[in-house]
């Protein structure tokens, strides 16, 4: 790899046993030896030196308990290895890589690191690509790293040939600091997805239906090495919804080193998941066909934290059994798509059904990929009709090759692949690029532009328009989002019966206004008694349209919460959490719904309570007439000895002109607190958090979460968050 060594960072589901501390390096204590390193430098009470004859000793020293921390991470650095471009070795210990992972909670971007630190991990120096008897000695010097749950009593040893490890991180030359040095950031930040995708489950069909949702494309890129064209990589992704790594045409193919660190980079790029394929020759790729060599790359891919892999449809069981059973087993975040290509000739009917039967291999796959060559048009056709008539099980995609079968493309309803004029070769013959296949789809009624809009008064400072319109634009649909400022439901009446309606937003006056507009609604709406999303069905006998509505208010104050608690944590208390919601209108309901389905104790507090008392009569929980400790006691329904009268959760919906803010009582436990209004960002409330050392969330990023869920109800697809974000906060800042 152009000169320097490389790092692999592997992840254990193991039955290793591991004590509960272990030496934490903080950054300032990196590639130093562990002589060197004062007791500031540690943040657990036990020291464990794991040394080269496999004895584990123990250092309980009172100075090094003094520096304990739940939240630490805890990583013990198990060889002699200081990283640099000539893998010298210095020191009897080296803190090679690693960090104290509490020091970087402070960047946003990685704050749920101490996943790994709540956890504990080991890392061990090991090859990754064969066993070895000494870990010590051999020149491929990788670390692998195991985290403690599962791990059994009495089995902390130094031999790892029992291990069954999941993950590999690769470093390489973009992991180089100034200094010449492997850096740690990079690492970690790698570290810390790989344990996210450890601890996710199989996706559920819901996600995966979003994921490879309408209208999604994938880039199927042709680099013979990505190192080399980062520079273009942002342009040439955009549009697409996932990247595919052609490994077949990679230069370095058959070095999984290699081929994992081109992903990593691939991924630090463009930020979009991988679809990992090994094309072989037969099924018009580059790759010979030998499935003794293609079966080890794809498991090698695995270890890389894929999102998506590739397999061929065509190989034998023999090979395809074993990588099935380990991707459900060890990987179930990993989607599986089963592809196979008709090369040279055309496909009848029945043999199209065939194929498509084959690619399910028997219910193991997540989606399936059939690709035919068109010698003649209806070719298109009969690819797509095939599969609908089948009623396939999981999402399909369904292509020709050649420029004849471009149509079937156009066709094709989602997790399209696509190419780019500044790729050096198409992926495949008769490949589109996603503005092609977006002006084809518009043109042909496909994906027709549809009009969207908020409905309320006053609007008029909304970031919503340019919320949805950079996720529409970012997606390259066609559609536009505009305000409808009115207080006359006639107005209302209008634009929903224009042709070109995909469905509205809605916010005050009008969330309970518009129900006598609609043909049915979610449950979810109907519990809290006001609609904020409307969507638009059609009825699949008749053709219909039916207006439904939802609520996604709730959702994006419940998601808004939630991330604020992860990150801090409440005691657990005799009834669980306890949350009040100020406020009497729309939102109010939709936030007392939130907390209700959080599991919350609600108490509700509006200066007429008569209009909450009538929301907590239909969900549960309590009205506080005052804002007073005698108040929140008896809605709490406190016994005589309970003398806590604080609360976990507020929620405010009060408008930010209000300058509303809350007496010091209900501050002192550090409730977490959201404040509905977005705009001032720091209204009055949330300087009063801020000034008291509460923890919050700000109307922002409800606005942000309840969009993205109504973008998701409207298009089918999964939103692009990224855009929205900074669309939202480029208005309200």
């Amino acid at each position: 790899m152009k000169g320097f060594a490389l790092l692999g960072l592997t992840l254990f589901c193991s039955s290793l046993h591991c004590h509960d501390s272990f030496l934490v390096p903080a950054l300032n204590g990196m590639n130093r030896p562990l002589s060197e390193l004062r007791t500031a430098d540690i943040r657990l009470k036990n020291v464990q030196r794991y040394q080269g004859n496999n004895n584990a000793q123990q250092d309980s020293s009172a100075d090094h308990q003094a520096f304990s921390s739940v939240n630490a991470a805890a990583i013990l650095i198990a060889n002699k290895i200081i990283w640099d471009e000539a893998k010298e070795i210095s020191g009897a210990y080296a803190a090679s890589i690693g960090a104290d992972l509490k020091v970087l909670e402070a960047d946003s971007q990685v704050q749920d690191v101490d996943i790994i630190g709540e956890k504990s991990v080991l890392l061990l120096q090991e090859s990754i690509i064969e066993p070895v008897a000494d870990l010590l000695s051999h020149e491929q010097k990788v670390v692998r790293v195991l985290p403690r749950p599962g791990w059994k009593e009495g089995e902390m040893t130094g031999n790892t040939a029992g291990a069954e490890s999941r993950y590999d991180l690769v470093l390489g030359p973009m992991d180089i600091d100034d200094q010449g040095k492997f850096s740690a950031a990079a690492g970690v930040l790698e570290l810390q997805r790989l344990c996210q995708m450890a601890a996710k489950g199989r996706p559920s069909p819901q996600e995966l239906d979003l994921a490879m949702g309408q209208d999604t494309f994938f880039l199927s890129l042709t680099f013979p090495d990505i190192t080399d064209s980062v520079d273009i990589l942002p342009e040439v992704v955009e549009g697409s919804d996932a990247v595919e790594l052609r490994v077949d045409m990679l230069q370095g193919r058959d070095d999984p080193l290699e081929v994992l660190y081109q992903m990593r980079v691939l991924r630090h790029h463009t930020q979009l998941p991988v679809i990992y394929t090994v094309r072989t020759l037969g099924q018009c790729g580059t790759y010979p066909d030998e499935p003794g060599r293609v079966f080890p790359l794809l498991h090698s891919g695995l270890r890389g934290g894929l999102e998506y892999l590739d397999i061929e449809a065509c190989w034998q069981e023999e090979y395809r059994a074993p990588l099935l059973e380990a991707s459900k087993a060890d990987y179930p975040s990993t989607v599986v798509l089963s592809s196979h290509h008709v090369v040279g000739k055309s496909s009848s009917t029945e043999e199209t059904q065939q194929l498509f039967e084959e690619c399910l291999m028997d219910g193991r796959v997540d989606g399936v990929k059939v690709v035919l060559t068109a010698v003649e048009s209806d070719d298109s056709w009969r690819v797509h009709s095939v599969a609908q008539s089948m009623n396939l099980p999981v999402p399909y995609i369904g292509l020709c090759l050649t420029p004849k079968g471009q149509l079937s493309r156009v066709l094709n309803p989602r997790f399209t692949p696509v190419t780019h004029p500044s790729l050096p070769v198409m992926a495949a013959p008769g490949q589109l690029s996603v503005k092609e296949i977006m002006d084809f789809r518009a043109k042909l009624g496909i994906t027709p532009p549809k009009s969207f809009f908020l409905l309320g008064t006053p609007i008029s400072a909304s970031p919503s328009p340019a919320m949805h319109n950079s996720a529409f634009q970012h997606c390259m649909l066609p559609h536009k989002y505009t305000l409808l400022e009115t207080e006359d439901m006639d107005d209302f009446a209008k634009a929903i019966s224009s042709a070109d309606f995909g469905g509205c937003s809605v916010t005050i006056p009008h969330k309970q206004n518009v129900l006598p507009f609609l043909d049915s609604t979610s449950p979810a709406a109907q519990a809290i008694g006001a609609v904020n999303t409307v969507v638009v069905h059609q009825d699949p006998q008749t053709g219909k349209r039916i207006l439904h509505g939802e609520n996604t208010d709730w959702l994006g104050i419940t998601r808004a919460i939630s991330r604020v608690l992860d990150a801090n944590p409440r005691p657990v208390k005799k009834g669980g959490l306890r949350a009040l919601v100020v406020g009497g209108g729309g939102t109010s309901m939709a936030a007392a719904y939130a907390m209700t389905q959080m599991g919350c104790k609600l108490v509700m507090y509006n200066r007429t309570p008569e209009k909450v008392a009538v929301i907590t009569d239909r969900l549960g929980g309590a009205v506080a007439k005052q804002l007073t400790p005698e108040e929140m006691r008896q809605a709490l329904d406190l016994g005589d000895g309970e003398q806590d009268v604080g609360v976990d959760i507020i929620v405010s919906t009060i408008p930010a002109a209000a300058e509303f803010t809350l007496p010091d009582f209900l501050l002192e436990n550090k409730p977490v607190m959201l404040d509905a209004a977005y705009k001032p960002p720091r209204t009055a409330l949330l300087t009063q958090a801020a000034n008291t050392g509460c923890p919050f969330a700000q109307g922002a990023e409800m606005l942000i979460e309840q969009g993205i869920e109504q973008f998701q109800l409207w298009t089918k697809r999964q939103a692009p968050r990224n855009p929205m974000v900074n669309a939202v906060y480029s208005k309200v800042e």
